[in-house]
């Protein structure tokens, strides 16, 4: 019959057995294959210390939890902190200069001290031949309640414009995480 279709049935077993033996081959690579696999996957499974993957996939996540625990207890810290930073002292200048012709060294000088919404004061120290005389002004939204000298006029500006270093790190990281 195969014949009759010009088939050699000789030449059909010949690679009919050729087949097979490739297909034996192949079988018994994949085999080795999947040998080296089940002792990848059994290593795993046991672990170099006798623990489990399982064990320790569920130790792993149990950390994790604990880490997003402690996460949100330090963002809370941070806004509390922020809050407390802001109702202390957190904008500053400092000017030293000399106040009197006679007198040099630049020994006196002028420190402001402004909470966030500008309040806070204006500390004076002038030094002449005769002694250091010291003052305070206060000031309310950034306004002096008495009448200030040029150079406390300007350290009150400075002040008023300082940027606070921390806060601009911690501003800085928070548009990074966003």
């Amino acid at each position: 019959m195969l014949e009759d279709l010009g088939i050699k049935t000789d030449a059909l077993v010949i690679v009919m057995i050729i087949f097979i033996f490739a297909l034996i081959v192949m079988v018994l690579v994949l085999a080795q294959k999947v040998s080296k696999l089940t002792q990848i996957y059994k290593k795993y499974m046991t672990g170099a210390n006798g623990k489990s993957l399982a064990e320790q996939f569920k130790e792993n996540f149990g950390e994790l939890d604990d880490i997003r625990g402690d996460l949100t207890e330090h963002k809370a810290r941070i806004v509390r902190l922020e809050g407390d930073k802001n109702a202390g002292f957190c904008k500053f200048a400092i000017r030293k200069y000399d106040a009197f012709m006679g007198v040099s060294g630049k020994m006196s000088f002028s420190l402001c001290m402004l909470t966030a919404g500008n309040d806070g004061f204006v500390l004076t120290s002038v030094h002449n031949a005769d002694g250091c005389y010291t003052y305070i002004k206060e000031v309310v939204k950034g306004k002096a309640k008495f009448q200030l000298s040029a150079e406390e006029g300007k350290v009150l500006e400075e002040a008023k414009i300082y940027n606070d270093p921390v806060a601009e790190v911690m501003n800085n990281s928070k548009k990074i995480r966003k």
